[in-house]
């Protein structure tokens, strides 16, 4: 039944769930001397995961496009959906957040790839864990096969309390996270596919944010940019966007000054209100100027309009490598429907190395 509704899913066109993010696919070219250590342990199989093929039409729909994934996240018995459901558009119903959860990750490639699962309760980083495990963890890393699926029963963390305001549960599957993105021959924002679903108790309030205070930022009325993109360039320039560096060298617990150039306007098919920016540093939510993310006004621009502003993020103690990545969440406090219920967009992930 569940792979009646992913195929589904896939052929709706305005509110593709599924989508290849990555329409010509660069293999990353990379050498172990560069590679975190695999001693981070990659789940091939798992007592509680269900790893199988994937259907052989959804395969087929994407042609000769290689190098693509796709993520849905559901509670009880999906069936057959239509537009008038409200799952279609990712609104679970739950009586508690510690109610039983479905992922469903697929490969839709032709060679293996490794992959890290993440989860974000209200725009902050949560523990989860698989069903039948006792711990809770933050992440959860596996690997798969060329054409395979995995379905990961899951549990978000004891300490989440239900409430009367509708709360966002944004989903990310993020690829090659062994490999850091110094050691490939191109710089890229798409290793990966991040939903935003909806749950309510209940009720139907709008989200209520830990962090209401919106970022200042300048807008940059020349340059015709969307997406998000994160790097040094604190003056831009009206024409171009800079790609970051790749390695960034920074010491150990500096305070690294970054700058972000956004524009959520074309994520969505409703007015913009606001937009907010979340960071990971080693796969892990770090606190940009200290808050969780950035909450960025976008009142009063037009489609076109970038804006660009600056943060702070602390550099670990521990020497090393640690890959960056953000990404953007347009109307985080929205409902979500058929305007909204797209994948959000990632910034260009890049290497942090922390020197004494």
């Amino acid at each position: 039944m569940e792979r009646t509704f992913i195929k589904k899913i896939a052929i709706v066109g305005t509110i593709a769930i599924f989508i290849v993010i990555n329409i010509y696919f660069f293999i990353i070219h990379s050498n172990d001397n560069e590679s975190i250590p695999l001693a981070r342990e990659f789940h091939s199989n798992h007592n509680n995961v269900i790893i199988s093929p994937v259907c052989e039409d959804e395969m087929n729909s994407w042609g000769d496009i290689d190098g693509g994934q796709s993520l849905f996240v559901w509670h009880g018995d999906i069936g057959r959906m239509t537009t008038e459901d409200p799952m279609f558009y990712g609104i679970i119903y739950l009586e508690k957040p510690q109610d039983l959860l479905y992922a469903q990750i697929s490969n839709l490639s032709s060679y293996r790839r490794y992959f890290v699962f993440k989860i974000f309760y209200n725009y902050e980083e949560v523990a989860f864990r698989i069903t039948g495990d006792e711990d809770y963890g933050k992440e959860f890393l596996f690997v798969l096969d060329e054409a395979q699926e995995m379905k990961i029963p899951f549990h978000l963390s004891s300490e989440l309390e239900p409430n009367e305001y509708n709360s966002k549960l944004t989903v990310g599957v993020f690829e090659s996270p062994h490999r850091f993105a110094k050691a490939s021959d191109i710089i890229r924002n798409d290793l990966g596919i991040i939903l935003n679903f909806e749950i309510r108790y209940g009720f139907d309030h709008e989200v209520n944010l830990s962090v209401s205070e919106e970022k200042p930022c300048e807008r940059l009325y020349g340059l015709q940019f969307h997406g998000l993109m994160i790097n040094r360039d604190f003056s831009p320039a009206i024409y171009q966007a800079y790609f970051p560096p790749n390695p960034l060298r920074v010491q150990r617990g500096e305070r690294i000054e970054l700058a972000f150039l956004a524009n959520a306007y074309t994520l969505i098919i409703e007015p913009l209100e606001n937009y907010l920016i979340i960071s990971m540093l080693d796969w892990h939510q770090t606190l940009m100027d200290g808050q969780p993310y950035l909450l960025i006004d976008a009142t009063e621009k037009t489609e076109y309009i970038g804006d660009h502003g600056r943060f702070f993020i602390d550099a670990p103690m521990e020497i090393g490598y640690f890959d960056f990545v953000a990404f953007i969440v347009p109307n985080p406090m929205h409902s979500n429907s058929g305007s909204n219920f797209f994948p959000l967009e990632m910034s260009f992930r890049f290497t942090i190395e922390v020197t004494e």
